[in-house]
């Protein structure tokens, strides 16, 4: 199953006996465009309105619906309802949300903040005062047309999620930033079939629950940067020699201006020149109008010494 970035309109695919990618549109900045979701041997089904892929381990989900700012809070409320339904006896381990005029609306008008209030609502009435321990890694951006996307991945292991030591968990955000607070951790990790997947929700220069870097690119890199290493250094559940650990990364970039992916990239591929290559560089509306850049990451670690033994 593959997400192909940069085409014109929400679409399936079908490459076969079944639908095999998913394209979205959203401008594509670099050479990358296409991102693998990490099944095997998947069966394809729909329930309700979710078109779903599923192997032995996972569970890959997505689902598009009309929307328009007077709707944001009800349809994601709808949607995530719906999403709850389909994983009902299973876990989510990552989210992706795509929402037409991000940021358009002021004060709690604003899309993002009326999408945040829609899925809190969803969360709460599922789960009850714990929700926040099923929250999974996330992320929200902006995306062409006047269509919410959201995609899922799920499955039955009892996940391990994740914070950010230096930042507040967003399900804790103040009151500043919306009716309800966006209900996501900042990394899930969990191990399927002898594998440990590491995923690292969308991350920007936020440090607390404030912005930095306010009009500066390049420190905002820098923050977002230092973000992603320490909360990718949580997920590895206290594993200190990461040399015995051979791992497939991938990453996306979103970047509120075009203009800024040449000054991007050449800042990722020296601070990550392992994976950086490989990440995909999207233009995209970010969560709060002041940032520039989110980045997020994913791994599936396998260690060195089990490849070993079993050869």
């Amino acid at each position: 199953m593959f997400i192909r970035y940069g085409s014109k309109h929400i679409q399936i695919e079908s490459k076969s006996e079944q639908p095999t990618e998913l394209h979205l549109p959203l401008p594509v900045l670099g050479k990358q465009c296409l991102e693998k979701i990490p099944l095997g041997n998947s069966r394809y089904r729909k329930e309700g309105t979710f078109h779903l892929w599923e192997d032995d381990h996972l569970l890959f989900g997505f689902t598009q619906a009309n929307i328009t700012p007077t709707t944001d809070s009800q349809i994601s409320q709808e949607l995530y309802q719906q999403l709850f339904q389909i994983t009902k006896g299973t876990f989510l381990y990552r989210a992706w949300n795509y929402l037409p005029e991000l940021n358009s609306g002021e004060g709690d008008s604003e899309c993002y903040k009326q999408f945040c209030e829609g899925r809190s609502h969803a969360f709460h009435e599922t789960f009850g005062e714990n929700e926040f321990t099923y929250m999974p890694a996330g992320t929200c951006v902006g995306i062409g047309g006047d269509e919410i996307v959201v995609c899922f991945l799920a499955g039955s292991q009892s996940p391990d999620h994740h914070e950010n030591p230096n930042q507040v968990p967003a399900y804790r955000y103040p009151r500043q930033y919306g009716p309800k607070a966006p209900s996501f951790a900042r990394a899930t990790s969990v191990h399927l079939n002898n594998e440990h997947y590491r995923f690292i929700s969308g991350t920007a220069a936020v440090l607390g629950h404030e912005s930095q870097g306010i009009n500066n690119l390049q420190q905002q890199l820098e923050i977002t940067c230092n973000n992603l290493e320490l909360i990718s250094k949580q997920t590895l559940n206290g594993q200190t020699d990461t040399d015995d650990l051979k791992s497939k990364r991938s990453g996306k970039v979103y970047l509120r201006k075009a203009k800024d992916f040449e000054e991007t990239r050449s800042y990722l591929e020296k601070r990550f020149p392992e994976s950086a290559p490989s990440f995909i560089y999207l233009e995209s509306d970010i969560c709060r109008k002041e940032l520039l850049a989110e980045i997020e990451l994913s791994f599936i670690d396998v260690s060195q010494k089990a490849v070993i033994q079993t050869v």
